[in-house]
């Protein structure tokens, strides 16, 4: 691994990584719309739990960049939705 490439690893490690519940409140949507919007998302973490007989549960870790991009697409009307007056969170 190069120089550049762990700085720019370390660099995403500790950046703000936001859960479902707070894009929902911050944005005025709910956690099920945050969660389609995000579960499918390229550079989100997913973390699987699976549960034996029971639909396998998963917590999602949506990095500030992510949600940044996400909300800039919504806000251009490129999206499935948009949301009047929803600030992206800071």
């Amino acid at each position: 691994m190069s120089l550049g490439s762990a700085a720019s690893t370390l660099q995403q490690l500790l950046e703000r990584h936001y859960t479902v519940q707070e894009l929902a409140a911050a944005w005025s949507l709910s956690q099920d719309t945050i969660r389609r919007l995000f579960e499918s998302e390229f550079g989100v973490i997913v973390i699987f739990h699976p549960h034996r007989g029971r639909r396998p549960y998963k917590t999602l870790r949506i990095p500030a960049p992510v949600a940044e991009r996400v909300y800039r697409r919504l806000s251009n009307g490129n999206g499935c939705s948009r949301r009047h007056g929803a600030e992206p969170p800071s």
